[in-house]
């Protein structure tokens, strides 16, 4: 992956917190009022794991559009 994609990918994937098991992230724009499932579905992964202890990973994870 090159550098520039990357940081864009880490930059979509920073998620602000709100509150307790509250996130805000931002939305690359892909040209409408859409959003890319793969970001949503990276960006839930990533508020899902600062919600438990570290030692805990994902083992499945499931998206219907």
């Amino acid at each position: 992956m090159k550098r520039k994609a990357l940081d864009k990918l880490i930059k979509l994937l920073d998620l602000e917190q709100l509150e307790d098991n509250l996130f805000r992230g931002q939305s690359e724009n892909i040209g409408g009022p859409r959003v890319f499932g793969g970001q949503v579905l990276g960006q839930a992964l990533t508020a899902a794991a600062k919600t438990v202890d570290k030692k805990r990973s994902v083992h499945s994870f499931m998206l219907i559009f």
